[in-house]
């Protein structure tokens, strides 16, 4: 009868992958002894590779019966773990752990099954302790960064993740997670080196290509950015996300067109995707395409009816559309839009929205967003006065000298300074709270005599139309560079008969200096220095024309002629007519998608026109 196999035998098949003939050998062993430890053990082992965990724990409690041993614990963990059974894996993991000098994967997969049952400090232990038994053990560190991370604890993951990486230079998903934990410590740079070598070793690796590519968005290297999600759908056409991505930056780009193709595919492909609608959503928005804009908002919000972003786009469209019913309640969303400028008052002073009387009260009425929002709402501070409740008006302290004293019974003060309010409301919150709609009681502000005398006498007398110009807007906005134009486009307007032209536009740039000077164009902004000053300006003046900004609003609210220049796409508040709700005395003039050339000479054939206004 011929001799049974070795276990050298088949453990070189075992380790060779070549797992059927291995199990074939073991099973001879077995038969022809029973009771032998080692192939027990190997064979329950492989069963737990195989995937036949029942198989694997009968054969490794057969083999503990013979012998206590750390490894053979450590596998009948694993097969109860591969059949859901937790409780009784945690228990041979413990007995497992607890055997000194025992594997390190003992503590690994004690950690692993504590971090998956939410026992993350616990796991964290494991994995130092798994690290400790074996410090160039590699996994060990690499779970211990997943786990800090998830923690919360960044630092010390990276320290893990880069001792993993040293261990196991070969090893793409360790370059991946490193490259991920820089990201977020906001070290994009060295984030996309850990990425760059992760994909040298795993070139068509999908995840690593988006991350990557997100990595360059970041990094604002857009165009990069196109060509690497490019490359990720490529490697998965059919990951919705890399549809997603690729869009948002297309759309920073401007490239509006393709980024609503790429959002499109992306929601194509996953209809439940919210972002996806969301993002379509503010592409036709911004292509001027309204109504299939709303769809979009409205399908994300059928998916998602806490989006915050989507609810506030929705209601900015309609009060474009003047839906005010549903578009001022929509817009009390805009607290919780991610990236939202406006500040919410204090929770010891409960938000007033209209539901309680507020006569006796103490009501601080806040500016929330730009100079301009508070001059278009402040004129509802009066309604607020007349019922009978004592009204402060917190504004930014560039309006407080022009706004103290416009409204009786009302107190104007900086914002930020102390207030004993019972209640606080928001300026763009209390056509909701009123009811009141769109109400345009103009003028609502007027300047100082005094100092409009000072301007009447700077200005010298009348000759011709007197015209104020502002080209620019702050910077810093989001649209800004569709609504600004250059000061060269303008200046032509000041060489028509019968025209006069100052500037009002602070600060002014040395090139634009010298447009001015050339044109003939007296600049007055030096002599601006708060709104107050700039009123009384405006009130000697015939018409002001100017982009959309604060100088626009407080030309409206003081009554006097002013025309507005708005890009094709304009903010809500300008409608889509070419006269406002909000200001009587404006005129809108609207790019029709083909520049600033043919509004400027729509002016310019405006002002032959233009009389004298007292």
């Amino acid at each position: 009868m011929p001799a049974p196999p070795s276990i050298e035998q088949a453990l070189r098949l075992h380790q060779a992958g070549r797992l059927a003939e291995a199990a074939s050998l073991y099973q001879a062993i077995l038969a022809a002894r029973p009771d032998d430890f080692d192939a027990l053990q190997l064979l329950g082992a492989l069963c737990c590779d195989a995937g036949d965990p029942p198989g694997a724990v009968a054969l490794l409690e057969r083999a503990l019966l013979l012998r206590e041993d750390p490894v053979v614990r450590l596998n009948l963990g694993r097969a109860w773990h591969a059949q859901g059974r937790l409780d009784a894996a945690e228990q041979q993991f413990r007995l497992a752990a607890a055997i000194a000098p025992g594997p390190a994967q003992a503590p690994l997969f004690l950690g692993l099954l504590l971090k998956e049952t939410g026992r993350l400090a616990e796991a964290i232990q494991c994995f130092r302790r798994a690290a400790s038994i074996e410090p160039r053990y590699a996994d060990a560190h690499l779970n211990l960064g997943n786990a800090l991370r998830e923690a919360g604890q960044g630092a010390a993951a990276l320290d893990a993740y880069r001792r993993a990486a040293e261990l196991r230079p070969g090893h793409a998903e360790t370059h991946l997670f490193l490259g991920q934990a820089l990201q977020a410590e906001g070290q994009a740079a060295a984030a996309l080196v850990s990425y760059d070598a992760a994909l040298a070793l795993a070139p068509g690796h999908a995840p690593g290509l988006l991350l990557r590519a997100d990595c360059l968005a970041a990094l604002g290297r857009l165009e990069a950015a196109v060509e690497a999600y490019r490359r990720a759908i490529a490697a998965r056409p059919a990951a919705a996300p890399c549809h997603g991505n690729l869009g948002a930056v297309l759309q920073r780009l401007g490239r509006l067109d393709e980024a609503l193709a790429s959002f499109a595919a992306a929601a194509a492909l996953a209809p439940g995707f919210v972002e996806a609608w969301y993002n379509q959503g503010v592409v036709l928005r911004d292509l001027g395409r309204d109504a299939a804009a709303e769809a979009s908002f409205r399908r994300a919000l059928a998916l998602a009816p806490d989006h915050a972003a989507a609810r506030t786009d929705l209601a900015l469209l309609e009060l474009r559309r003047g839906d005010d019913a549903e578009g001022w309640r929509n817009y009390e969303a805009r607290w919780r839009a991610p990236g939202f400028p406006g500040r919410l008052g204090p929770a010891e002073q409960p938000q007033w929205r209209g539901e309680v009387p507020v006569a006796g009260r103490r009501l601080r009425l806040r500016a929330e967003q730009g100079l301009g929002d508070t001059l278009q709402f402040c004129r509802y501070a009066p309604l607020i006065a007349a019922l009978g409740a004592a009204v402060e008006l917190a504004v930014q302290p560039a309006l407080e000298p022009l706004l103290a004293g416009q409204f009786p019974g009302v107190a104007v003060v900086a914002e930020g300074a102390a207030s004993a309010a019972d209640l606080h409301c928001p300026l763009l919150s209390l056509p909701l709270a009123l009811g009141a709609g769109r109400i345009a009681p103009v003028p609502y502000l007027t300047a100082d005599p005094a100092r409009r005398r000072a301007w009447r006498a700077r200005l010298g007398p009348p000759e011709g139309v007197r015209v104020g110009l502002v080209w620019a807007g702050n910077p810093a906005h989001p649209n800004d560079r569709n609504r600004s134009i250059e000061l060269r486009a303008l200046a032509p307007l000041a060489g028509l008969a019968g025209i006069r032209c100052w500037s009002l536009q602070k600060p002014v740039s040395a090139a634009d200096r010298a447009v001015l000077a050339a044109a003939g164009i007296a600049s007055c902004g030096d002599l601006l220095t708060d709104f107050a000053e700039t009123a009384a300006l405006v009130l000697e003046l015939d018409l002001v024309i100017s982009v959309d900004t604060a100088v626009a609003h407080l030309a409206g609210a003081l009554g006097r002629p002013v025309w507005v220049l708005l890009p094709a796409i304009a903010d809500w508040r300008w409608g889509v007519a070419a006269a406002s709700d909000w200001y009587p005395t404006a005129r809108l003039f609207r790019q029709g998608g083909a520049g600033w050339t043919p509004v400027i000479a729509e002016v310019a054939a405006a002002l032959a026109d233009f009389s004298h206004v007292d």
